[in-house]
């Protein structure tokens, strides 16, 4: 299935969950916010979370620094 991942095309396996895909992205969940088709999903969900075909993910690095 195809999904957008940060405005990017991707080709995912089917029954992916978002915490998968934030494995697959190589993305600690701890540090990020995670939006899907624009609405935010708490991480805590993300195992729930199945991702279908089409849906945009949006991972939020939080900004650092002082």
């Amino acid at each position: 299935m195809v999904i957008v991942v940060n405005d990017e095309r991707r080709e995912v396996r089917d029954g992916l969950t978002l915490l998968a895909l934030l494995e697959d992205e190589r993305t600690p969940a701890s540090h990020v916010l995670v939006e899907v088709n624009g609405v935010y999903v708490p991480l805590r969900r993300g195992e729930d979370r199945e991702i279908v075909d089409g849906d945009r993910v949006e991972i939020i690095l939080p900004a650092v620094g002082g």
